[in-house]
């Protein structure tokens, strides 16, 4: 995607890399999102890291993002580019460059080289960001997020180094579940009111064999959240589908005032705010 971004929305700072350590652009074409580490044995953090590459001349390299348990700094803009994937041997990747990617380096909060939990949790978060700003899906993350070991063979991040690596295989997964829960249409607001009419914590957890493990405050939230839009029945007193069956005159009155995706749950709210009193058949 073209892009003339400069900053990512949710980062704690910026602190932009020396001039040496990247460069300049208007915009630029992204494609894919390599993944780092910083290889540190003692203690790191995202600031401090971007401080050090705005200070150092020298090493001709950066990272545009780096991410500690806390925090995210961004050290490169993002139309900008940063020298993270570039190689003097052969790549291994045949089009994953630093002009057409964008690079999020994992820090070693706690040193001895290794990436914390939840490290990798804050990562993986940045990078579907990342994936949702530059269009893709879930079902992209394996083309477009990759290793600095897949583009040149580096072992960055070096626990996720390797084919068919575990851990880099559950990183991916965390990266799909939270595009996932970002991307998933909104539920219409829910009227708060008192659902008892309709809900019924023990009859929903035994008609439903998916729900026996959990507890009530857990059953009522699925009930509101899913329940209604699956048509589940949750108490003996009603049942959604006797009720639309045996009210037909609901059906055109629901259809016309409400969003479709709202159609299910308002024959529960139908029911609660008056069908019960008018004494209409439920169950």
């Amino acid at each position: 995607m073209k892009t003339s971004i400069t900053k990512i929305e949710g980062i704690t700072g910026f602190i932009q890399a020396h001039s040496k350590n990247y460069k300049k652009r208007s915009s630029r074409d992204v494609i894919y999102i390599p993944v780092h580490f910083t290889g540190n044995e003692k203690k790191d953090t995202a600031k401090n890291n971007a401080a050090y590459y705005s200070r150092s001349d020298s090493r001709t390299a950066s990272a545009h993002i780096f991410v500690d348990d806390n925090e995210i700094w961004q050290s490169v803009s993002i139309k900008d580019i940063a020298y993270a994937v570039g190689t003097k041997g052969k790549y291994r990747h045949p089009k994953c460059r630093n002009e057409n990617s964008v690079s999020v380096e994992m820090c070693c909060t706690a040193g001895n080289y290794k990436v914390s939990e939840a490290t990798k949790n804050k990562a993986a978060g940045v990078v579907a960001y990342l994936c949702i700003m530059l269009g893709y899906s879930a079902d992209q993350v394996d083309t477009y997020v990759i290793r600095h070991w897949d583009v040149t063979g580096k072992a960055c991040p070096a626990q996720m180094v390797g084919n068919g690596n575990a851990e880099w295989l559950a990183f991916k997964d965390l990266v799909r579940k939270k595009i996932v829960a970002a991307t998933a249409p909104q539920q219409p607001a829910l009227p708060q009111i008192d659902i008892s009419p309709v809900f019924n914590a023990a009859f929903y957890r035994e008609r439903y064999i998916d729900l026996r493990p959990f507890d009530d405050a857990t059953l009522k939230q699925h009930f509101l959240t899913c329940g209604m839009n699956e048509f589940r029945q949750a108490s003996k007193n009603f049942n959604p589908y006797v009720y639309k069956e045996k009210n037909p005159d609901l059906q055109p009155f629901i259809e016309m005032t409400f969003k479709p995706e709202e159609w299910n749950m308002q024959y529960y709210m139908h029911y609660i705010q008056y069908g019960r009193f008018e004494g209409r058949v439920s169950a």
